[in-house]
């Protein structure tokens, strides 16, 4: 497979291609030196701001070698990939089987190495770019750090999905009942409270079973027509 225009595997880097990511200048650190031979000795600050300052222009150095790297690990990738396939295929379907797919193989690696090497152009500027902005100088790098952190404090205790996991967990308890049966000579009025003088909401009949959720002041809680409603307890007997 042919090398990319304008590619320089000596450098591994590519000359016709414009990746133009500033540098800081570093002329102003020799007003560290108050005479011709007396050098001042930086501040804490300055010392910090410049090896910020170098880790930044560093990136803007490498951005052409990182990009060739990226690119002939992909051309590497594809010819390997491409290798193998044409081996399995002389293995199982003999040579001119073999031919023919090692002349596909070409131009389909051709135009995923074209779109690859878009998509990692675009992506090595972005990442070095952004890099080289984070790292600009100590005053970039403090604020690139104090949003992460806002960022991840943000995320961590006022999100919305963030009290998700501390939230009690609702125990469901399942409402244990038993089964009376009604023994009234006619009817049995269910009521809605536990009180003789509470509306009536219906009737149970003698012999008719009902479940018992519990019992308060001579009523019995049961369950009535998918809701729930109290009967006087003398005339409930408990079902054997």
């Amino acid at each position: 497979m042919p090398l990319p225009k304008g590619f320089d595997p000596n450098n591994m880097s590519f000359d016709t291609v414009p990746i133009n990511i500033p540098k800081k200048p570093t002329a102003y650190r020799n007003n560290y030196y108050t005479s011709s031979t007396t050098r001042r000795r930086p501040s804490l600050w300055e010392r910090f701001n410049d090896t910020i300052e170098d880790i930044g222009n560093w990136f803007a150095d490498h951005a052409e070698s990182v990009l060739g790297t990226c690119t002939m690990l992909l051309m590497g990738l594809i010819g390997i990939g491409a290798l193998i396939l044409v081996i399995i295929t002389w293995v199982n379907q003999g040579l001119l089987a073999a031919i023919l797919t090692a002349v596909v193989s070409y131009f389909v690696g051709m135009f995923i190495w074209f779109v690859g090497y878009i998509a990692i152009a675009i992506f090595v500027n972005l990442i070095m770019y952004g890099l080289r902005f984070v790292f600009w100088n100590g005053w970039s790098f403090l604020a690139t750090l104090a949003a992460g952190i806002g960022c991840w404090l943000w995320i961590d205790y006022y999100s919305p999905t963030s009290d998700s996991s501390n939230a009690p967990e609702t125990e469901m308890v399942a409402t244990t009942t038993e089964t009376y049966v009604c023994t009234s000579k006619s009817s049995l009025k269910v009521r809605r409270s536990p009180s003789t003088k509470a509306p009536k909401i219906g009737s149970i009949y003698r012999g008719q079973e009902v479940e018992v959720i519990d019992i308060t002041d001579g009523f019995a809680h049961i369950k009535w027509n998918g809701g729930e409603g109290y009967a006087s307890l003398k005339y409930l007997r408990k079902k054997q």
